[in-house]
């Protein structure tokens, strides 16, 4: 498994978007993506991109980067950041081609010291659907434990599907790989 210092974070910017909306397309991505399950336009990812950037969201949104290549192969978000409650939600998305490589948990280790190091927050939590092996896997990896089951929660393929909940608390944090 490649360790963090395979990959970088850096801030996403608007030429990203010709790049991540043809991810989001792919059809592994939005098989287990929670949201939509239609295809987006590059008009609608740069759309979506400006608001990340630009937005008044709390959100943080870094482009995750090979340091080998220097090639963008994801994105990582802390969302709905709350600082009273010092929480925030986390998102990853990796290119299908990068997959199964260890890079989105290195990334996910970087944007969980980002939130509790820098943003000072107590707990980062996630959703995920419960037949998607590979990422419980990685976040498990990272620290994550799963706190309930969300019955129902995504309609796709015209099924219902459940997903776990899952959270971080920065006492369980650890830098150590």
């Amino acid at each position: 498994m490649p360790a963090a210092s395979t990959i970088r974070l850096r801030p996403l910017v608007i030429s990203d978007a010709e790049t991540t909306w043809k991810w989001r397309n792919q059809t592994v991505v939005r098989d287990f993506f929670s949201g939509h399950d239609y295809r987006v336009t590059l008009e609608d990812e740069q759309h979506w991109m400006q608001n990340q950037i630009g937005g008044d969201q709390p959100n943080v949104t870094f482009a995750i980067m090979r340091t080998d290549t220097d090639e963008l192969i994801g994105m990582t978000f802390l969302k709905n950041i709350n600082t009273n409650f010092r929480q925030a939600e986390f998102a990853i998305l990796i290119d299908a081609a990068h997959t199964g490589h260890g890079f989105g948990t290195a990334a996910c280790r970087a944007m969980l010291a980002h939130g509790f190091l820098q943003l000072q927050l107590h707990r980062i939590y996630l959703k995920v659907r419960v037949d998607n092996f590979p990422a419980i896997r990685s976040y498990e990896k990272c620290g994550f434990k799963v706190e309930g089951t969300l019955r129902d929660d995504v309609f796709k393929g015209g099924k219902f599907i459940d997903q776990f909940s899952m959270s971080v608390l920065e006492k369980e944090f650890s830098t150590k790989e």
